[in-house]
């Protein structure tokens, strides 16, 4: 006999159910219509963090999505992505930093990455091994949070304009430099493995950050290893890292939902 039965919920549509006679049915049209102005990762990202994979009734609702859209995706990976990109970009020219070493600033103890790292991993492990589609994903978000913590932490864009000129007039060798460069390192690499946290939902996306940073991990590698803080697929100092196109565009919520073509 099996082991495990896996029966999970079902959908209503703006808080009511589906029927004929209301006819509000999500339709492949409808489908086509969200994928069409949000693109396709979009869609299939709030379908699995969203959908009724446990006991509960979900809510295909448009303001629902768009918050979710926003929270995870655009304020979310996407921000974090550019934000980080355009500073490696800007301070470092468009070059991975070198962190020397440093995975953990003396003053900010909490954020020791390989850990943290280490961590979001295994939570996605386990909840996926549990069929937790959500809990799954949320690893990836919970991990973007904390860069955008630790960017708060740290202010790097601000430290970027106290750094010593030479007589170039480019930024001359300090310690000021040295702990920009561990800051941004630690910012890109914890988003390295946040892409891959996310790709099973995003998988366009998450090409699209892997192809500009350079960091597009094996095919058949075991998530453990293609994910390992310092491990032969991170970021290595002095490769190329660019800004890239923005991946999602911050959605309007008071624009009309998406509206199928018949």
């Amino acid at each position: 006999l099996p082991r495990l039965i896996y029966a999970h919920s079902h959908y209503v549509r703006e808080g009511k159910k589906m029927s004929k006679s209301l006819g509000n049915f999500i339709d492949l049209e409808t489908i086509r219509a969200y994928a069409g102005r949000f693109g396709t990762d979009a869609l299939r990202w709030y379908l699995a963090t969203q959908g009724p994979m446990f006991a509960t009734d979900a809510d295909f609702s448009h303001g629902k999505f768009v918050e979710v859209f926003n929270a995870d995706l655009a304020n979310g990976l996407g921000n974090a992505v550019s934000r980080v990109g355009n500073m490696c970009d800007k301070y470092f020219g468009g070059q991975v930093p070198d962190a020397k070493g440093v995975v953990c600033l003396p003053d900010l103890p909490a954020f020791g990455w390989p850990e943290i790292v280490a961590q979001a991993v295994e939570r996605a492990i386990a909840r996926a091994d549990v069929m937790d589609l959500p809990g799954a994903l949320a690893a990836g978000v919970a991990l973007v949070r904390k860069v955008d913590a630790y960017i708060n932490a740290t202010e790097p864009f601000k430290l970027a304009k106290k750094l010593p000129a030479g007589p170039d007039g480019k930024p001359a060798p300090s310690p000021e430099r040295d702990r920009l460069a561990a800051i941004l390192y630690h910012c890109a690499e914890a988003l390295r493995v946040a892409a891959i946290l996310h790709s099973p939902a995003i998988p366009r996306a998450a090409a699209r950050i892997q192809q500009a940073w350079h960091c597009a991990p094996p095919a058949g590698g075991s998530l453990g290893a293609i994910s390992a803080w310092g491990g032969p697929h991170s970021l290595k100092p002095g490769q190329p890292l660019v800004k890239g196109e923005i991946l999602f565009m911050r959605a309007d919520p008071a624009e009309p939902a998406p509206q199928p073509v018949y």
